[in-house]
């Protein structure tokens, strides 16, 4: 039993450090930095194990952050003194520093290194676990204690550079707290597959919010939650190996919050896009019936009655270019959504209130849309229709207004039409 309260004590503790650093990388875009650092910090984690007999956690971490740090130098000064791209070097640093550690390994052979190139969480002791404590301890202090400069850092670096003092101080802090970091989560899940420890709890956790001080609680909770029923797991059903399973369910976790989370997730987004497109279609249906009462109205230069009734056949007649089955079809479509009502006892059609608004604001919008590409974008006038068509389904009424104190509030159009009042 000791044994399984320290292993869920190591998961619990990474999980709050993991899911902490790793939303800085998510946000700041350096997800594969960690990757990269993971392969970099291989040689210092060979030569600890080989000088130290008893697996001294402190010799391990420090060598392992010597060469971190020497890798993390390097990319800077690539990144500043070549016209290479940040991920070519991340590749170049990734395999250079891992074969240097697989050499180191094959000549050494040190005992108990192979628990951090895949990973075994067994192998965790209370040493561990304590060095593991004092490093989420100092994590959340820092990040705590420095929080404006590392938002600040994430979004906009020049800003902040120029806005605090010392904050190259505070990024190459953040730095070390990664590296040793990534040393810690190693041990769980090994080198392959520690960057995804870091970075998968928060990319799910960015698809459910937007700010990140939510990003990292929710990282937290998505970490804990399933790294723990991951150890849960493997103690039940013997032989699973707990850090692929653990990735494993941070995976299916992430497939998950990208289908249904109710922010971004495909679902909703796929949803949205369902009704904008039903919302355009009765737009441009209703505008359609506009236009076609206004060309049977028998004096187009006023306003049109839309309290008036029409039959299908009439509306057809004004509009060749549409079929009678699909005009009918759009009929019944504006029926469900109660814009367009049918009168049983004249067997008419009427623009319901809404409906009448609804065309009115669309060939509004279409027409000021026109007449301002026409008179300020110099658009020749029989160039306007198409582009008009597009944008008035996007222009809301504080825009419209907008548009029509800027043009002077016009009666016509370019076409020489009436704008509705």
């Amino acid at each position: 039993m000791d044994y399984l309260i320290i292993i869920f004590s190591a998961v619990i503790l990474l999980s709050i450090s993991s899911a902490l650093l790793g939303s800085y990388l998510v946000v700041e875009e350096r997800a594969l930095l960690s990757d990269a650092l993971s392969h970099s910090i291989l040689p210092g984690v060979i030569l600890g194990f080989f000088l130290s007999e008893d697996k001294n956690p402190w010799l391990i971490c420090g060598l392992a952050l010597v060469a971190g740090m020497l890798g993390t130098i390097l990319i800077h000064y690539w990144k500043q003194h070549t016209k290479l791209k940040q991920d070519s070097l991340l590749a170049v640093l990734l395999a250079g520093f891992f074969a240097i550690g697989i050499v180191l390994e094959s000549i050494y052979n040190p005992v108990g290194v192979r628990y951090f190139l895949f990973g075994q969480l067994s192998s965790v002791n209370q040493q561990d676990l304590l060095f593991i404590a004092g490093h989420t301890l100092i994590t959340v202090i820092y990040i705590t204690v420095f929080w404006r400069q590392l938002h600040m850092q994430s979004f906009n670096p020049q800003v902040a550079n120029l806005y605090f003092n010392g904050q190259s101080i505070v990024k190459w802090g953040f730095e070390v707290l990664l590296i040793i970091g990534l040393v810690l989560a190693m041990q769980a899940v090994g080198m392959i597959l520690v960057a995804a420890w870091l970075i998968i709890p928060a990319l799910s956790a960015r698809f459910c919010v937007d700010r990140l001080i939510s990003m990292q609680l929710w990282s937290i909770i998505f970490s804990l939650v399933l790294s723990s029923l991951a150890v849960w797991l493997s103690w039940i059903y013997q032989g699973l190996a707990v850090g692929p399973l653990m990735i494993l369910l941070f995976a299916i976790g992430f497939v998950i919050a990208f289908l249904v989370s109710p922010k971004k997730g495909l679902i909703k987004g796929i949803y949205l896009n369902y009704l904008d497109k039903q919302q355009h279609y009765h737009e441009h249906n209703l505008k359609l019936i506009y236009k076609a009462l206004e060309k049977k109205s028998a004096t187009p230069h006023l306003n049109i009655d839309l309290n008036q009734t029409f039959s299908l056949l009439e509306i057809a007649h004004q509009l060749p270019m549409i079929s009678l089955s699909d005009l009918d079809k759009r009929f019944k479509s504006l029926f469900k959504s109660q814009e367009l009502l049918w009168l049983e006892e004249s067997k008419q059609w009427q623009l319901s209130q809404k409906g009448q608004q609804t065309a009115k604001n669309m060939v509004k919008k279409h027409r000021l849309w026109e007449l301002y590409l026409s008179q300020e974008a110099n658009y020749k006038a029989d160039h306007v229709h198409l582009p008009a068509d597009k944008v008035e389904h996007y222009l809301d009424d504080k825009a419209l207004e907008q548009l029509d104190k800027l043009l002077g509030y016009p009666k016509l159009d370019p076409h020489g039409k009436l704008i509705p009042r």
